[in-house]
C-alpha cells in the first residue's frame, strides 16, 4: 500500500514539474500570441467564460441585496454610465466605440447580456470589475451601497430606447446639441456646471434623485472642501471621485460659488409613508428633541449646533434635504463608513451611538424643512 502511495505521489510531482517546465518553455520562446487581434482559441475561450460564469456565481452569493427602489436611483445610474461606462460598451443609440471593439475581450453591448445576470451577480460585477476583461473595480472601495443604483439603470436598459436614455443620462442639465452629440460619439463631456447638473439640483429643479444631496444654499467654503476631498480620495463616493479628480483649483471655487448663491425648489422625498398619524408625529417629536437637544446620555449633540442655518461654514446645512439621502449616510457612519475625513471622523462618532429609530426619526425631521418653525429660511 505505502509502495502504490509512493509511486503515485511521485508521478504527480514528476507531471507537475513536467508542465511547469512546457509552460516555462512556451513562455520563455513566445510560442503563443498575446496579441488581441488574433483573439483566443475556441477552447481556450470556453474556459474562461466558464470560469467566469462560475466564480462570479460563487463570489456574488454573499451579497445582501439592498432596497434601491425607493430613491429614483435609474437618473443617477444613468448619469455615472453615460460617464464612466458608455465609453466601452456604448447605450442605446450609442455604439461601441471602434477603438474598443479592438479590446481582448470586447466590451458587450450591455443591452445584450444585461438579462443573464441576477441583480447580486450584476452588484458584483460592477463593484468588483473583471480581471482579464479590461474593466475597473467601483472607484470607491467604501461604497457598495452606490452600485446599486448602476444595477437599477442596468435592469432597464435592455428595453431602453435612444431618448430615454439621453433623458435619463442628462438629468437636470441643459444640454446644447453638442453636448449631446458628445454623450453619443464619447460617452461623457467635460466637467461643467451641465456635469453637476445631472444630478444635481438647478434653480428650476430639485435632484434627480432623493440619494443626491441638495447643494443650492450650502456654503461656499464647505462645497469646496467636499470636492477637493473627493478629488484626493479622502471622501468616498464612486459617482463624485472621478468628477472632481478632473478640476482644478479655480473650478472648484467657481462651482462652489455657483452653488452658494443658487436657490432652488426643496426636493420631494419620495420614503414610506408612516402607519398613521400617531406615529407620524411621535417619529417627528423624536427627531426634533434629536436636532435641537441631542442625547446627552449617549453624548450625542444637538444637530443644528453643527448644521444648522446660521452654524459654521464648514459643516453643511441638513434643513430640506431628503429623507432618504439623510438616512442613508448616518447608516453609513453607523456602519463605519464614511469615516476617512476629519469631519467623517467625528460624525461616525456620533452617529454609532444611534439606534436605528433615532436616525429614521432626525432623517425625517430634517426632510420636513422645519426652517419656518426655526424661524430661518433655506434659501440663503
Amino acid at each position: 500500500m505505502k509502495t502504490k502511495l509512493w509511486t503515485a505521489a511521485v508521478t504527480i510531482v514528476v507531471l507537475s514539474g513536467l508542465l511547469a517546465s512546457a509552460a516555462a518553455f512556451i513562455a520563455w520562446n513566445g510560442i503563443i500570441s498575446i496579441s488581441a487581434s488574433d483573439g483566443h482559441p475556441a477552447w481556450l475561450n470556453s474556459i474562461l467564460e466558464f470560469g467566469k460564469t462560475k466564480s462570479i456565481e460563487a463570489n456574488s452569493k454573499s451579497t445582501r441585496i439592498a432596497d434601491f427602489s425607493s430613491h429614483n436611483p435609474d437618473a443617477l445610474g444613468a448619469a455615472h454610465f453615460v460617464n464612466s461606462c458608455a465609453i466601452c460598451h456604448g447605450g442605446p443609440g450609442d455604439p461601441i466605440d471602434p477603438v474598443f471593439e479592438g479590446m481582448l475581450p470586447v466590451p458587450p453591448n450591455l443591452q445584450n447580456v444585461v438579462q443573464n445576470w441576477d441583480d447580486k451577480e450584476l452588484h458584483w460585477i460592477v463593484f468588483n470589475g473583471l480581471q482579464f476583461a479590461g474593466m475597473p473595480h467601483w472607484p470607491s472601495k467604501d461604497r457598495s451601497d452606490e452600485v446599486w443604483s448602476m444595477v437599477a439603470f442596468l435592469r432597464r436598459l435592455p428595453d431602453m430606447d435612444a431618448q430615454t436614455y439621453l433623458n435619463l443620462a442628462r438629468g437636470n442639465a441643459e444640454l446644447s446639441e453638442r453636448d449631446s452629440q458628445n454623450i453619443w460619439n464619447q460617452g461623457r463631456s467635460n466637467v461643467s456646471r451641465q456635469t453637476c447638473a445631472k444630478c444635481h439640483d438647478t434653480s428650476i429643479a430639485p435632484p434627480t434623485s432623493d440619494a443626491v444631496p441638495r447643494l443650492a444654499g450650502q456654503s461656499e467654503s464647505y462645497i469646496a472642501r467636499a470636492l477637493t476631498e473627493y478629488a484626493a480620495g479622502i471622501r468616498s463616493s464612486g459617482f463624485m471621485e472621478p468628477v472632481a479628480a478632473e478640476l482644478n483649483e479655480t473650478e472648484i471655487r467657481e462651482i462652489a460659488s455657483y452653488y452658494a448663491s443658487m436657490s432652488s425648489p426643496a426636493p420631494v422625498s419620495s420614503g414610506p409613508l408612516e402607519e398613521d398619524e400617531i406615529t407620524d408625529r411621535l417619529k417627528l417629536e423624536l427627531g426634533e428633541s434629536i436636532a435641537l437637544r441631542g442625547i446627552s446620555e449617549k453624548s450625542v449633540p444637538a444637530c443644528l449646533s453643527c448644521h444648522g442655518p446660521r452654524s459654521s461654514t464648514q459643516y453643511p446645512k441638513l434643513i430640506g434635504q431628503t429623507e432618504y439621502y439623510l438616512k442613508h449616510q448616518l447608516e453609513l457612519w453607523r456602519r463605519g463608513g464614511r469615516a476617512e475625513s476629519r469631519s467623517g471622523l467625528i460624525m461616525a462618532a456620533h452617529a454609532i451611538n444611534l439606534t436605528e429609530e433615532e436616525v429614521s426619526a432626525v432623517a425625517k425631521w430634517f426632510s420636513q424643512d422645519p426652517a419656518p418653525q426655526l424661524g430661518v429660511t433655506t434659501r440663503d
